[in-house]
């Protein structure tokens, strides 16, 4: 039905110009990451894991203010005392605020994790990028030096560099980080391989778009999607690597704590003195759990195949 060349016609024509308009508005700001916050939201146990996972957090960042005593710091008329007003967690065998020990713990770990996933995701997108972008014999070399990386135990090669290096804190972030890309690299360069050819990436090639540029521009936020889920998976496994290597003895240097450590340094008096071990055991369970469940979350927001 056309529209009349009269005012009420046109007066219609700009209504409709207008509502078509703004519905193209809402329409481009209706996008992946958008309708995957919205999935995400709708998630209860993942917005349980991000509010656990953002408390954590601060409790990482703010833990010299939370400490009710230095870490370190011994109370030798109170070695090994048991949950009470005045040490909420109690003492350990040395005299040391369990509680204090606990939250600087937690700062140790969070950082382990979070250091670990940037510096493998700095090193696997790269090497993941420039191997899914040229492909041939490039993409053959890379990849087989990856496969020869993986097929070491990460535990056993973490070890080694751990006992090269010397026992601390960057040593540790080194080791990890240097089992934990391979599988940062094989997952870039998955999405890589998928998009080099689609039609937007040739586009980019015909007008004179640079190689790193095609690469940093339009292929790796591309493939943000399965990086962010890995990240999110990796930062607890990294910490609790580090809880498996500390029970080995090899981890943080005293008397800095880690959850790991703590609980390594309870495991031969854990018959009488629980709690030694309870509280670190039980604040590693819940980290764990709470990237897990705001991973799979994020996992599955971004799947574009929930749809609810």
């Amino acid at each position: 039905m056309a529209i009349e060349n009269t005012p009420q016609g046109n007066v219609t024509a700009q209504s409709a110009a207008a509502a078509f308009e703004q519905a193209g508005v809402s329409l481009r700001h209706t996008n992946l990451w958008l309708d995957a916050w919205h999935r995400l939201i709708r998630n209860k146990l993942a917005v349980i894991g991000g509010v656990l996972v953002l408390i954590l957090l601060l409790i990482a960042i703010f833990a010299p203010a939370l400490m009710r005593y230095g870490y370190a710091r011994q109370h030798l008329g109170d070695i090994a005392v048991r949950p009470n007003s005045t040490y909420w967690f109690g003492t350990d065998l040395l005299g040391r605020d369990l509680y204090s020990r606990v939250i600087y713990g937690c700062r140790i770990s969070i950082t382990i994790g979070v250091l670990t996933m940037f510096f493998a995701t700095l090193i696997g997108v790269t090497i993941g990028s420039v191997a899914g972008f040229y492909g041939g014999r490039i993409d053959d070399l890379i990849m087989r030096l990856v496969d020869v990386w993986y097929a070491i135990p990460p535990l056993f090669f973490a070890i080694l560099i751990m006992e090269s290096l010397g026992r601390s804190e960057s040593h540790l972030i080194i080791a990890l980080s240097l089992t934990s890309w391979p599988l940062m690299a094989r997952l870039t360069r998955a999405e890589i391989l998928s998009l080099r050819e689609k039609e937007f990436i040739k586009a980019a090639r015909l007008s004179g778009g640079k190689s790193w540029q095609i690469i940093l521009r339009h292929l790796i936020p591309n493939s943000l999607t399965p990086i962010i889920v890995a990240i999110t998976f990796g930062i607890p496994t990294a910490i609790f690597t580090e809880a498996t290597l500390s029970l080995f003895g090899i981890g943080i240097n005293p008397p800095i704590p880690s959850w790991g450590q703590m609980v390594s340094d309870s495991v031969q008096s854990f018959r009488e003195y629980w709690f030694l071990a309870f509280f670190p055991t039980t604040a590693l369970a819940i980290t764990m759990l709470s990237f897990t469940f705001l991973g799979d979350g994020i996992r599955d927001a971004l799947d574009p195949r929930m749809n609810n």
